[in-house]
């Protein structure tokens, strides 16, 4: 007697039949999956509405003396080439 070996693969539904339950697997952990809030769209904040808008909130010293600072207008307190240095 000759001795066959089991069959190593499992049983194949017919494609009908294994579509269903792919379905119905996929419908169950889709509707006990966790759900999550979505995310705002990212964009870009004009340049006017976050100074405008911030400032209320964000009142610190140090962004109230650099706005003052950004206000003024610049004053060249040194001289840039020496006294002795000329172009001639």
């Amino acid at each position: 007697m000759a001795t066959t070996r089991p069959a190593r693969s499992d049983p194949h539904l017919p494609p009908e039949e294994a579509a269903r339950l792919e379905a119905e697997v996929r419908g169950y952990f889709d509707s006990v999956a966790p759900r999550r809030p979505a995310k705002p769209p990212r964009s870009d904040p004009s340049e006017d509405a976050g100074t405008e808008a911030g400032a209320g909130a964000h009142d610190l010293p140090e962004l109230r003396k650099l706005r003052d600072l950004e206000a003024k207008p610049q004053v060249s307190r040194f001289c840039l080439s020496p006294w002795w240095y000329s172009n001639s």
